[in-house]
């Protein structure tokens, strides 16, 4: 019989990845984490594309492992950006999204008027 609690090492899968948007559009991300537990910290961490300090927007945990979060289309503006999401367990183990991050972020394009 298949082991209904999961052991393996902790993971975060975004299944729709958006890499542009329309301006006056909110991103909208839904998250899979698979885990023994529950994150400490779960968090998108964006910032216009390049330039400045990140703001951190906190994870919704919806139900099991499923998680959402929202950048609404006022705070991102027209400008493109960068974001990775950073999830965070109690012994310090981290996992990021994408998996190159923090150093290498997703991009989105923000096109239209």
């Amino acid at each position: 019989m298949a082991s209904q609690v999961y052991d393996g090492a902790p993971r975060m899968f975004v299944p729709t990845v958006r890499t542009n948007l329309t301006a006056g559009e909110n991103l909208k991300l839904k998250i899979i984490i698979l885990a023994g537990n529950q994150p400490k910290e779960a968090a998108l961490h964006w910032r216009p594309m390049g330039k400045g300090e990140y703001e951190k927007v906190p994870l919704n945990h919806i139900a099991r492992g499923v998680y959402s979060v929202t950048l609404p289309a006022e705070r991102i503006g027209k400008h493109d950006f960068e974001y990775h999401i950073k999830i965070r367990w109690c012994g310090g183990e981290e996992v990021y999204f994408p998996a190159s991050a923090p150093q290498n972020n997703q991009t989105v394009l923000v096109t239209g008027p």
